[in-house]
């Protein structure tokens, strides 16, 4: 990047919070060197692979602070701070194969100048947002 250019990342979330602390959290385990048991604190070396046991009825998508993906669209706007004028990129979809996140570069900015920058997204099904 250079001091006209920078690189903005979106991402498109399915609800506005992540997933709160009533939800349920996922129990780490080890596998024990000696036993083979599953084990809270591994004996031996610190590098074992954890085993990850969700509870019943729970996945990734719902545990304590899950922020899920969502599909749909989103553009920026933005405007050197105190400007009038904001620009505006075109709509582009998000990538589910790049958990639902989106780029923008941004070029013929100018330097040493604070942008105000608004996202705005329209999830699949309609509802739109501007942060």
């Amino acid at each position: 990047m250079t001091d006209r250019q920078a690189i903005v990342w979106t991402r498109l979330t399915r609800l506005p919070e992540r997933v709160g602390l009533e939800a349920p959290m996922p129990e780490v385990l080890y596998s024990d060197s000696e036993t083979g048991e599953l084990v809270k604190k591994p004996k031996g070396r610190p590098d074992s692979a954890p085993v990850v046991k969700f509870p019943e009825d729970s996945t990734i998508q719902t545990i304590e602070g899950a922020v899920p993906g969502a599909t749909g669209k989103v553009r920026l706007q933005y405007k050197v701070e105190g400007a009038s004028d904001w620009k505006t990129t075109n709509w582009n979809n998000v990538d589910p194969k790049r958990d639902y996140t989106r780029q923008f570069k941004l070029t013929n900015l100018k330097p040493n100048a604070r942008y105000q920058v608004r996202v705005e997204a329209t999830a699949r099904g309609g509802m739109k947002r501007r942060l």
